[in-house]
């Protein structure tokens, strides 16, 4: 996920939405060298294993703890509101956090650029299991170059 407003990169331990089992141990200075990537903000819970968090300590990455077992989202959001002053999120990480967004109903906003290609098996999805429907608002649709659209849809709670 990203910041839109300054930059920052959210790196979540989810292996699985929540999972706090130290992924990114080794890659976070992959994310820190780019360059659209101010700062990286780590999120983890409780059960994130003390190694882990010695690592993210020595390198002085700043992490959010909220949840037991599994990162709590929606209370590692608001705590990046409080602590960081960040007020939009941006996720770009694939259906497993995407999935967990619309189910928890964090997302108010769903913007998307349809590229006029049809893709075959494998690629990669928006959206894996949601939770069900989530209703949709379009607000905006806009041509661009090469027959490419960006949609922006509320999220009808």
């Amino acid at each position: 996920m990203q910041d839109s407003a300054n930059g920052s990169t959210l790196q979540s331990e989810r292996g699985t939405p929540g999972s706090t089992a130290g992924y990114l141990k080794g890659l976070l200075h992959f994310y820190r060298s780019m360059e659209h990537t101010k700062d990286i903000v780590v999120l983890v819970s409780e059960a994130t294993p003390r190694d882990y968090l010695n690592y993210l300590r020595e390198r002085e990455y700043p992490f959010i703890r909220c949840g037991g077992n599994r990162v709590d989202l929606r209370g590692a959001l608001w705590e990046l509101g409080e602590r960081f002053g960040v007020s939009r999120v941006v996720s770009d990480t694939g259906p497993e956090l995407n999935n967990v967004i619309i189910r928890e109903g964090l997302a108010d906003t769903i913007s998307l650029i349809v590229h006029p290609v049809i893709v075959g098996e494998g690629e990669k999805k928006l959206f894996d299991r949601a939770g069900g429907r989530a209703a949709l608002e379009l607000r905006k649709a806009v041509p661009m170059e090469h027959g490419t659209v960006h949609l922006v849809y509320a999220v009808k709670k």
